[in-house]
């Protein structure tokens, strides 16, 4: 299947043919802060199924791991994209909400519960769930 996620302004796009694999929520305080929600979810693709195109601006960020983290934004909306995770050298991080797609797949793996929000009620799809 063929899906197209793109920046707020179009500028920015990747479009990916293959299967959706590993849709997660995470709830650490990066990603809140990130997203200005109260969780990213992103899918994890692999680079060899995906085609990037516009301009991009890279932003390293030191995780509580230890490691870097390097997000990919528009340089004219400012919106992240995707994000490279060093232990997912082969993928890319893609945040769903650049996909625009209200037929998404439901998440199944739920990450940093521990700092997920108290009202916050996570889809029954979810099997995975870490602290």
């Amino acid at each position: 299947m063929k899906r197209v996620a793109r920046c707020l302004c179009g500028q920015l796009r990747l479009e990916h043919i293959g299967d959706i694999k590993g849709f997660s929520l995470c709830h650490c305080r990066a990603c809140q802060q990130r997203t200005g929600s109260v969780f990213g979810a992103q899918v994890l693709l692999k680079k060899t199924e995906v085609t990037l195109s516009g301009e991009t601006q890279t932003f390293e960020f030191t995780a509580d791991s230890g490691n870097s983290v390097y997000f990919y934004s528009c340089p004219v909306c400012s919106s992240t994209l995707y994000w490279q995770i060093p232990v997912y050298a082969e993928h890319w991080a893609v945040a769903v909400g650049g996909f625009a797609d209200s037929d998404f797949p439901a998440p199944t793996f739920s990450v940093y519960e521990d700092r997920k929000h108290c009202w916050l009620q996570l889809p029954e799809t979810i099997t995975e769930h870490l602290a």
